[in-house]
């Protein structure tokens, strides 16, 4: 009998956790409360929350997002400064906003700076041509962004779930030397899934020769 069926595709969380200890053999559990109890079961959880990270990183419709930003002052410093979205992972300059002509940057990128207790850090939108990594801008700009952010599993859209959870227990069978990610099973499980993430993203962004969304597929 087939490990997962389209069917059976993991629709949370639990459920892909569950499909990573069947690749690797393990009983599996009934309440993500219960990550901590055994080492397969806490490296299920992570081999999931490490792929769902990993898959967003290619800038699918569904995690990249148009969004404006301003600078504002910040009393301390005395700076301009441009906080973000602490899921976000990657900006861009929106190449299709009307009012790029003006910016005073013409690239941008995401920088991490400590808080003032030091116990943690806060993701800033800063200039990358201008001479000096500065998340100062000087004075309250406004920018048309395009915003990858990193979305839990289980806002994911059903087509980004099965390639994540058939991803993460390839990893976990992998490890544990079970073979069945090895398997002509597996294969075409994870080629048809893939094929469907593919075929969800362009129908939402469809591709052609006129397309200047930054969707690297």
């Amino acid at each position: 009998m087939a490990l997962v069926t389209v069917e059976s595709l993991p629709t949370n969380t639990l459920e892909a956790v569950n499909l990573c200890l069947r690749y690797m053999r393990e009983p599996p559990i009934d309440d993500l409360a219960l990550v901590n109890t055994s080492f397969p079961v806490e490296k299920a959880y992570r081999a999931v929350i490490q792929m769902t990270r990993s898959i967003q990183r290619r800038d699918y419709s569904f995690n990249i997002f148009k969004q404006k930003l301003t600078a504002v002052l910040d009393s301390t410093s005395g700076e301009y400064r441009m906080k973000t979205d602490p899921r976000a992972t990657k900006v861009q300059l929106d190449p299709e906003a009307s009012g790029s002509i003006g910016w005073p940057a013409k690239r941008a990128m995401l920088q991490g700076y400590p808080t003032a207790d030091g116990k943690a850090y806060e993701q800033f939108v800063v200039p990358v041509d201008t001479g000096i990594l500065s998340r100062d801008w000087k004075s309250a700009v406004s920018i048309d962004l395009l915003v990858t952010i990193t979305l839990p599993f289980d806002a994911l859209p059903e087509a980004a779930k099965a390639v994540t959870a058939l991803e993460a227990a390839a990893l976990c069978g992998e490890d544990a030397g079970e073979g069945i990610e090895n398997s002509p099973f597996h294969t075409l499980a994870l080629q048809e899934a893939q094929a469907d993430l593919m075929n969800y993203d362009l129908t939402i962004a469809p591709c052609n020769f006129y397309s200047t969304l930054p969707n690297q597929r």
